[in-house]
């Protein structure tokens, strides 16, 4: 089972977490084009030009975040960690808990209350579940990754996929599209979100034969399915599923439902579901109908969270941050779909000020300001409304604003 990832796969892994730890710990994101030029020789402390530039306490927070997600502690070898000088080094660190047993993995996301939640999943699992993709999967020589391999359903395509698949990763999250253009060729998978996808469909113009995709973390628009297939998209994959779940369905027509992958079955109000024989049924992240055995399809979430940029985002969350601002008396927050584009969701807020004759633009300027401190960017609302009262209908409820 171990064997399903390569060491360079690996190391991919490593450099993701390393990269999002170190955005935690400096308060600014690291973005793509930095995080890939480290490589396999890179120092993992703060020894000069060709190293993280990790202090003590650093390094030992990046350490502890690769041991939770591959549950090194489970093999006893997590603190070699700490003695290894080089990220490549930690790859073979990790490669040889998985050699002796290390027999999980580990997942944040964002909970209802902003704080991070961790979903764990038998490493067992996920390389079952990778199988059964490579079933439905039209057998890709490359997986051009445009997503994260320390996330769930960029772990999956771009570490284990290629492991069962035997084929070549190619991390493109750093390329401009002309450049993903010119570098595809017959029998790449983009593996994208649905954010992603709208970004490549309005920017690359159009792709080679023989180039297919796969999508998941939100729903994907009909019409921008149709329009990357119009634009030479040959088969486009939808995963559907949540990271406490790991992946559920697959469809490759999003007017289509989702077919079960096979070792799911859901119960007949559509409220849970159970992986094989298992006792244990687990809650679905969204209320769905059951159309016919085995076929599902979602009809709205049951959290309240809303998709931003791949990202659950909670509203509610954001409502009561934004009420702590100084002079914000209530406020509102709903997700709006950018230019009526429904893969391009924002959060939008109403705010009722305490002082009726304050200055609006300097009072905007306040509160985003005080968003950009509070609340992680995916969370800042996009646009601001104003005004002495909430929007209501006539019925006293809330209703919606432009």
């Amino acid at each position: 089972m171990p064997n399903a990832i390569s060491r360079e796969n690996l190391l991919r892994v490593i450099v993701s977490l390393a990269a999002d730890e170190m955005a935690n710990l400096r308060q600014r994101e690291v973005p793509p084009g930095e995080s890939l030029a480290w490589s396999a020789e890179t120092l993992a402390g703060e020894e000069g030009p060709g190293s993280l530039g990790l202090d003590s306490l650093g390094r030992i927070d990046v350490a502890t975040r690769v041991n939770q997600f591959f549950h090194m502690h489970e093999a006893g070898i997590e603190d070699y960690l700490l003695t290894a000088r080089t990220l490549g080094e930690w790859a073979a660190v990790v490669a040889e808990a998985l050699r002796l047993g290390a027999a999980n993995v580990s997942f944040r996301t964002s909970g209802s209350t902003g704080v991070a939640k961790v979903c764990t999943h038998p490493m067992a699992e996920i390389v079952e579940e990778a199988i059964e993709l490579g079933k439905v999967l039209n057998a890709p020589a490359r997986i051009v990754s445009l997503v994260p391999p320390h996330h769930i359903y960029g772990f999956i395509f771009t570490v284990v996929l290629p492991g069962v698949l035997g084929c070549e990763v190619v991390d493109a999250r750093a390329h401009a599209p002309g450049r993903i253009r010119q570098e595809l060729r017959e029998g790449d998978m983009i593996a994208a979100t649905p954010h992603l996808w709208r970004y490549l469909a309005g920017s690359i113009g159009g792709f080679p034969a023989g180039v297919t995709g796969s999508t998941s973390t939100a729903p994907m628009p009909q019409d921008l399915a149709e329009a990357l297939k119009a634009q030479g998209l040959s088969v486009l994959t939808e995963i559907y599923g949540s990271s406490e779940t790991s992946g559920i369905g697959w469809r490759s027509n999003s007017a289509e439902p989702f077919r079960l992958l096979g070792y799911w079955s859901v119960d007949e109000d559509g409220q849970a579901l159970r992986r094989g024989s298992a006792e244990r049924w687990i809650a679905l992240p969204d209320a769905v109908a059951v159309e016919a055995p085995g076929f599902i399809r979602p009809v709205g979430r049951r959290d309240g969270a809303v998709q931003v940029g791949g990202v659950n985002v909670f509203p509610a969350r954001v409502r009561d941050m934004l009420l702590t601002c100084p002079g914000v008396a209530d406020a509102a927050v709903r997700a709006f779909s950018v230019g009526g584009d429904a893969a391009r969701q924002r959060l939008k807020a109403f705010i009722v000020p305490t002082n009726d004759a304050v200055d609006v633009a300097l009072f905007e300027a306040a509160v985003r300001a005080f968003a950009a401190e509070k609340l992680e960017g995916v969370e800042r609302p996009a646009a601001y409304a104003f005004g002495p009262a909430l929007p209501r209908n006539a019925m006293g409820k809330l209703q919606d604003w432009s």
